[in-house]
């Protein structure tokens, strides 16, 4: 994000790993809400593979699913 001159554009990134798991878990999504000072169920994910779209459902947000050859079908 630094890199190419986007990360002030976000006010908080989280990641998995100490005590947040990865995707399908809802740990990342939770995190950032939480951070954010949003409730899940008015937060929206944007995702593209089919273990970040249950770790969106499994938070509690709305999922908008990208399409691509793995997620095309769901």
């Amino acid at each position: 994000m630094e890199r190419i001159g986007l990360r002030e554009r976000f006010p908080t990134i989280v990641t998995a790993g100490g005590d947040l798991r990865s995707k399908p878990a809802p740990d990342t999504y939770l995190a950032a809400c939480a951070q954010l000072g949003v409730e899940p169920g008015d937060a929206l994910a944007l995702e593209d593979s089919p273990n970040g779209i249950a770790a969106a459902k499994a938070a509690g947000l709305s999922c908008v699913t990208i399409p691509h050859p793995l997620t095309e079908m769901l």
